[in-house]
């Protein structure tokens, strides 16, 4: 039954007892006591109107904001926040906000008391478990500080690494931006008047990178999902995944369909490289290019090792031999990393393996870098000379510049 219906009919309940009051009508009970007529429906009705408020209030009270994000600028209590890790996240970001910094008097499962770093000062939060759920709800605060928090604290106790990849986690959304270790350092400065190290900077960096990125560890667990993937999406390509005896990855190689159609009408000569990954694990990742007609990169394959050494390169090789086989008048190049060569030796025996002309060129620079851009030159035109005669003549030119170029080469 509607509340307005159960209004009316109180109401006109109410009119009747008037009327029968008025007119000194009363009724008899089997006692034969006089009784006056009371509307005990109305009660009924006044006391379900009652609950029914009672109940509201306490939904209302229910439904309350629960905060999830820790860039909160002002701390009040009857505040509820997500859990306790983000009132410990919100509390940091607002004591580097407002300059001051606080201290843990009490931290509990189910509570978490912080209290102003300046023992005389009266600023207080307490929060703890709100009706047996992982909310915490601020019971108490004392907002206001009797300390001076105007100088500027330069060890701040708040500025955790954590706390700083949470407020730096968006500026790597973007893998094209490089955000460095010494760009959050000037930006903390600026913007929060916190000094650190290079070292709390870094540690910073890696916590929002796995706040935006994941966990690498986490990364490599999902290897197989990813792999099969990208069979579905492109079909006819292979990749080998190698796991040692504690199933923990090892080695990764893969190639896609498109390579493998399209490399037959390439000349013969593949480039291989290995440039470090810069995660926790490091690694290594691997790579084996060729030119198309317009002179573009051509990628054959790439592979995931621990390192440049002989294992981690002979395995690379054999399966990029297995996926391509070795064409006549092969030609492979690379730096003169020694694995490289072994590999070489022991997977392509006729192939002809030559030396980088950018690599060799920095080796030289190193060595003999007074030179500068003269040197650069006579090397790039003695690694293009096609005939001995043309060679000779370009060397001749290195010899005038230093005699131990040639011995070198």
């Amino acid at each position: 039954m509607e509340v307005g219906t159960l209004l009316m009919q109180a109401n006109q309940a109410s009119i009747n007892e008037q009327m029968l009051l008025e007119e000194g009508m009363s009724s008899t009970t089997n006692e034969g006591i006089n009784v006056s007529y009371i509307p005990h429906f109305a009660e009924e009705v006044t006391d379900f109107i009652i609950e029914d408020n009672t109940k509201r209030k306490k939904k209302l009270e229910e439904i309350q904001i629960v905060i999830s994000d820790y860039r909160v600028n002002t701390i009040e209590q009857g505040q509820i926040y997500k859990d306790k890790n983000t009132i410990k996240s919100t509390l940091s970001y607002y004591a580097m906000l407002h300059n001051f910094q606080f201290k843990t008097k009490r931290s509990k499962p189910r509570e978490y008391l912080v209290t102003c770093a300046d023992e005389t000062c009266n600023w207080l939060v307490r929060a703890s478990k709100y009706r047996n759920q992982d909310v915490f709800k601020v019971q108490k605060c004392i907002p206001n500080h009797t300390c001076s928090v105007e100088i500027v604290m330069e060890d701040h106790r708040q500025a955790k690494s954590i706390v700083i990849g949470e407020l730096i986690k968006n500026k790597y959304k973007s893998i094209k931006r490089n955000y460095t270790p010494n760009d959050i350092m000037n930006d903390m400065n600026d913007d929060f008047g916190v000094t650190m190290g290079y070292t709390k900077a870094w540690r910073s960096r890696e916590k929002a990178l796995c706040l935006v990125r994941g966990n690498p560890d986490d990364s490599y667990q999902k290897l197989p999902m990813y792999i099969y993937m990208l069979k579905q999406a492109n079909p006819g390509t292979i990749t080998h995944l190698l796991t040692d005896k504690e199933d923990r990855f090892k080695y990764l190689y893969i190639y896609f369909s498109n390579s493998i159609k399209g490399w037959r009408y390439l000349r013969p000569i593949i480039v291989v490289d290995g440039t470090f990954l810069k995660n926790a694990h490091g690694g290594t990742l691997f790579s084996a290019s060729m030119l198309d007609s317009n002179n573009n990169i051509f990628v054959l394959a790439f592979g995931i090792a621990d390192s440049e050494n002989d294992n981690s390169w002979l395995w690379f090789f054999s399966k990029l031999r297995d996926t391509y086989g070795e064409p006549e008048g092969l030609a492979i190049f690379s730096d003169r990393h020694k694995s490289i060569d072994n590999a070489v030796h022991m997977v392509y025996p006729n192939a002809f393996h030559g030396a980088c002309m950018f690599h060799l060129l920095n080796n030289l620079k190193s060595k003999y870098g007074s030179h500068g851009e003269e040197l650069q030159m006579k090397l790039i035109a003695v690694a293009k000379a096609y005939t001995k005669t043309e060679c000779e003549y370009y060397m001749r030119g290195l010899d005038r510049l230093d005699r131990r170029i040639r011995p070198y080469l």
